[in-house]
């Protein structure tokens, strides 16, 4: 009769793991940590592109600065521990030590690391100030007044050479 509490059903008696069952589930670990670890990266490239929008579009304030720099290096952080807790797991099972035990505190900083970067990231973005004046309008209008300024100069200096021209 199964457990209420297994949701999986009846299941076979406990049996002790082996080394090459223990290997496996170590393997599954890192590969997830590693897995992890892309996200991460791939967050702090998406970060650089949305802070490159901000730093040119908009005024931030110095609390976005000082969440931006945090949220970096909280996800170089969790990278880091998912590398910290593979290495450690690793050089365990090559001692023939396969547990998951021995990355198990690493690995569990690094999804904590990466869940409050992805959190502070989101928390930044209330700060990220007033939008920048569009100067390009402006600078137009300028430029159209550099322009007949110069077509002005123009005339007056076409005018002065047919005066000196006409002179005998």
């Amino acid at each position: 009769m199964p457990e209420a509490d297994d949701p999986y059903g009846p299941t076979a008696p406990a049996m002790a793991a082996t080394a090459q069952d223990r290997s496996a589930a170590v393997a599954i670990a890192v590969t997830l940590s590693g897995q992890l670890s892309t996200a991460v990266l791939a967050m702090i490239a998406v970060w650089g592109a949305l802070a490159t929008y901000i730093f040119d579009k908009r005024s931030p304030s110095g609390l976005f600065y000082v969440l931006y720099f945090g949220v970096f290096l909280i996800f170089v952080l969790s990278v880091y521990k998912g590398g910290r807790g593979v290495s450690k797991t690793c050089g365990a099972g090559f001692h023939g030590k396969w547990s998951l035990e021995v990355g198990k505190r690493c690995f569990g900083q690094q999804a904590f690391f990466a869940l409050l970067g992805l959190v502070l990231l989101v928390i930044s973005l209330l700060f990220i100030g007033a939008p920048k004046e569009d100067t390009t309008e402006a600078a137009i209008q300028e430029l159209r007044k550099q322009a007949a300024e110069t077509n002005e100069v123009i005339r007056h200096l076409t005018d002065r050479v047919g005066v000196i021209e006409s002179k005998p």
